[in-house]
């Protein structure tokens, strides 16, 4: 009996002993394994670096992009303002233009007056010469 378990004994110490290889190359495998696996999540990690550096680039293009738009507007609103200015002056410009349309047809109207009456004036007068002219010659005639 002793002799059996002597022998089982050390049926169970080789295997035992093969069993603990086997743990031990299975550690190692996995051990390369998780290497590998870390390996990639490192490479994983860069890349998300990357596009979040690439982001972060796009996101300061965005915030110029902004600001650009944000000066656009502003330069449209004063144009805005100016163009309300410059409505303003047209129409009070327009406002004393016929004002003063009015009054240059009054002066018109108030000229055109006179120069007939100058007409008048030079129709009387040469018929005013024209009966002096015979009045005088009759005066001679006699």
């Amino acid at each position: 009996m002793d002799q059996e378990l002597k022998v089982i004994l050390e049926s169970i110490q080789g295997e035992l002993k093969s069993v603990k290889e086997n743990q031990v190359t299975f550690a190692k495998e996995v051990n390369q394994r998780f290497d590998g696996i870390d390996s990639r999540f490192n490479e994983v990690d860069d890349r998300f670096n990357r596009i979040d550096n690439r982001f972060n680039e796009v996101d300061d293009r965005f915030n110029r992009i902004d600001n650009r738009f944000n000066e656009v507007d502003n330069r449209f609103n004063e144009m805005d303002g100016k163009l309300g200015e410059i409505k303003s002056q047209l129409d009070r410009i327009e406002a004393e233009s016929n004002d003063d349309i009015v009054a240059l047809l009054e002066t018109i109207n108030g000229k055109l007056e006179t120069l007939a009456t100058k007409e008048d004036v030079e129709y009387l007068a040469g018929r005013v010469g024209r009966t002096e002219l015979e009045i005088d010659r009759l005066k001679r005639a006699k």
